[in-house]
């Protein structure tokens, strides 16, 4: 890999570029489907370098696939993606340019321009009409509204009234906005303009606005103590999903502080304050663990977490030492998933872990043994269903609605 750990993480800490990655039609609120539904994958060449492609299949692909087909997309940056019902969104368009890249798959299988907001960091789409993104040009505590449908700015919410005094970068949704009931959760960030509040949280607490999305008002803030920073908001991984439980999970990776205390918390359904009875502590299951990505199903949350401890060098994270594990939710009792070799983190692969009509399917990387793929869950062991033939990395596989 030409690009080490520190400077891929140095890099997201600079821009918040990167890319744009969901976990089907639980964290797609009500999308209207499509006649034929289409599967779209997302590859580079060579891990955390350009180019990339976006490649659309009519069904789930099996055996050995190649990406590169003559109606795959090019892209100069492919780092994960994010989809709701028929469209699919990348953080930046083909050419590389910063902003909400809206694609859409032709009949015939190519790739469609479906529209590009320049400046757009991170994003939610509530409905296909109504949307919300961060550009910190129009103001950190500002957030746009935007319709997904014609990929138009359509205003924006003032939350300058959160404005705290003494504290040198304040942001509001870079790293997480996110939508459940008609409320939208927009994460507050508190730090420094040197690492843009990314692990340098000045706080030991995290901090959501939560505006009413009929009104555009803010409701109030709420807090959950001691843990800093949801998210990371360069990443196309959105680090958050909602579950068959219709809870709205917030995983906390504790990528800046040295993976001291990351987490996963919730705010239950019919709720709009955090659940301060229920926790899931990454370091409870492995010490020195990271949670990058879950999948929340019948009373079982599905993981990955790291062989060893990962070290707060990052030294480690670019190595296949991570597997997955089923936890129960009131036991606590954690199960690992045999039949898939060790796996690279997950990184902004917002489907590391994903469902496609009510079926589990995990992302795996090894490059020593040439392993790229998913595989499906069966009770608590998973089979290969698909490996992509190259030497980069594969950044997400969904199914278009």
């Amino acid at each position: 890999m030409k690009t080490s750990v520190s400077q891929f993480i140095l890099s997201c800490l600079t821009i918040a570029l990167l890319a744009g990655c969901s976990k089907d039609s639980a964290d797609n609120p009500t999308p209207t489907p499509t006649a034929n539904a289409k599967y779209v994958l997302m590859t580079d060449v060579t891990k955390f370098q350009s180019p990339g492609y976006l490649t659309a299949f009519t069904s789930i692909p099996t055996g050995t696939v190649n990406p590169i087909t003559s109606k795959a997309l090019q892209v100069k940056s492919a780092f994960g993606f994010r989809a709701f019902g028929k469209w699919f969104f990348n953080r930046s368009n083909a050419a590389g340019d910063v902003g909400l890249q809206k694609y859409t798959v032709a009949d015939d299988g190519s790739i469609v321009d479906g529209g590009f907001i320049a400046g757009s960091t991170q994003y939610v789409i509530a409905t296909e009409t109504s949307g919300y993104y961060l550009d910190e040009t129009r103001g950190t505590l500002k957030i746009q509204k935007f319709n997904p449908t014609t990929m138009q700015r359509t205003g924006e919410i003032d939350l300058s009234s959160l404005q705290k005094s003494g504290v040198e970068y304040q942001v509001i949704g870079k790293h997480t906005l996110a939508t459940k009931e008609g409320k939208l959760y927009a994460g507050i960030t508190y730090g420094t303009k040197k690492a843009l509040g990314y692990g340098d949280d000045i706080y030991n607490y995290i901090e959501f606005a939560v505006i009413d999305m009929a009104t555009d008002k803010l409701d109030k803030t709420i807090k959950y103590e001691g843990l800093k920073g949801v998210g990371w908001g360069s990443s196309a991984n959105k680090m958050w999903s909602l579950g068959d439980d219709g809870a709205l999970y917030f995983y906390s990776t504790a990528l800046g502080t040295g993976f001291t205390n990351s987490s996963v918390i919730r705010i239950k359904k019919g709720e709009t304050d955090f659940d301060r009875n229920w926790i899931l502590k990454a370091n409870d299951l492995q010490n020195g663990a990271s949670i990058a990505t879950a999948l929340v199903k019948g009373g079982k949350i599905y993981i990955e977490l790291p062989s060893t401890p990962l070290a707060a060098n990052f030294s480690n994270l670019t190595s296949p030492i991570f597997e997955y594990y089923v936890v129960d939710m009131a036991t606590g009792q954690k199960t690992k998933i045999e039949g898939m070799p060790q796996h690279d983190y997950s990184y902004a692969n917002d489907y590391g872990i994903t469902e496609i009509d009510g079926k589990i399917y995990f992302w795996v990387r090894n490059p020593s043994q040439k392993v790229d793929g998913y595989y499906v869950l069966d009770g608590t062991k998973a089979t290969q269903v698909f490996n992509v033939a190259h030497e980069g990395s594969l950044w997400g596989f969904a199914k278009l609605q």
